[in-house]
């Protein structure tokens, strides 16, 4: 997390809300009010799990500049600027930083015509965009949270499509990794190691 304060500092955010329930305490004690960092450093106490999305509702007051979020459990070298400038340039109410990402089927797809076999495909790899766990809000996009409801993101996303809102993806090709899962946690251990 420490890693990601300093990058979005270094592309002048300094400001920071950090959702807290559970070892809130440890994470308080070890970034304090972010004066060790030349930021910023508010909490947003979660009485009981909001999911990815509703702590938003707890931000008091609102903030006026656009709103970057960043899942807790994602490690990154984006260019937070880049993503930043994308996002007005666009006239957006929501940028999604999208990556794409590979899944290798480990059989031989058959297609078939009814009990005629087609075609088949040996050990595929399919390609799929999917949301990288960091985003872009306009603070008017909060004007509709009920405070301390549940909403994990991909409703709060789907909520501003089906409203029309602007809703861009913004494609990232830096490097990412969601150590929320022990392979890619595991895979974050080896190359900080080999980076020693």
């Amino acid at each position: 997390m420490k890693c990601k304060i300093v990058c979005a500092r270094n592309s002048h955010c300094f400001v920071y809300y950090i959702s807290v329930n559970h070892l809130g305490e440890q994470i308080k004690n070890y970034f304090g009010d972010g004066a060790k960092l030349n930021v910023s450093i508010e909490y947003l106490e979660e009485s009981a799990p909001l999911g990815t999305a509703g702590p938003l509702s707890l931000i008091s007051p609102v903030p006026s500049d656009p709103i970057l979020l960043v899942n807790g459990d994602i490690l990154t070298s984006i260019d937070f600027s880049s993503l930043l400038n994308f996002h007005c340039n666009h006239g957006a109410d929501m940028t999604v930083a999208t990556r794409e990402f590979d899944v290798e089927i480990p059989y031989g797809v058959i297609r078939m015509d009814s009990e005629r076999v087609n075609s088949i495909d040996e050990k595929p790899t399919k390609k799929f965009l999917v949301s990288a766990g960091i985003y872009v809000i306009e603070p008017r996009m909060l004007d509709d949270f009920v405070p301390n409801k549940p909403q994990d993101m991909p409703d709060f996303i789907r909520n501003a499509i089906d409203c029309e809102k602007n809703v861009v993806g913004f494609p990232i090709y830096e490097y990412w990794i969601d150590i929320g899962r022990k392979e890619m946690l595991d895979q974050a251990e080896q190359k900080k190691n080999y980076e020693k």
